[in-house]
């Protein structure tokens, strides 16, 4: 499992979420959610740990997917500025994110007394 399969495959989880009501599908709520993080606008960063076959992702600053209003802060695609398979891999891929991610890291196993 790589970090592009893991956000494609969360991403199709769309299904779960109720754009109408800005709210999971009942009984849903685990699926919508992860599927709400990958698209939620105030994202800045995303960071990938992988251990095979697990991959977990950093979302920066996390969302606050219990908070009311929450629904507005997830946009329903725009099928005219769809983003591609292509584009995703270039953001998973993106040296920013990857360097922001490594910082993290180290800073963490730095206190850690790694």
């Amino acid at each position: 499992m790589t970090s592009d399969m893991a956000v494609a495959e969360w991403y199709s989880q769309k299904e779960f979420f109720d754009y109408d009501t800005g709210k999971p599908v009942k009984g849903k709520e685990e699926e919508a959610q992860e599927f709400m993080q990958v698209i939620y606008q105030d994202t800045e960063s995303v960071g990938f740990g992988i251990v095979e076959p697990y991959v977990v992702g950093w979302y920066c600053p996390k969302a606050d997917l219990e908070a009311a209003g929450v629904g507005d802060k997830i946009k329903k695609p725009d099928p005219a500025s769809a983003v591609t398979k292509d584009d995703i891999k270039a953001i998973i891929a993106g040296e920013k994110a990857i360097a922001e991610f490594l910082t993290v890291v180290a800073e963490d196993n730095e206190e850690k007394g790694e």
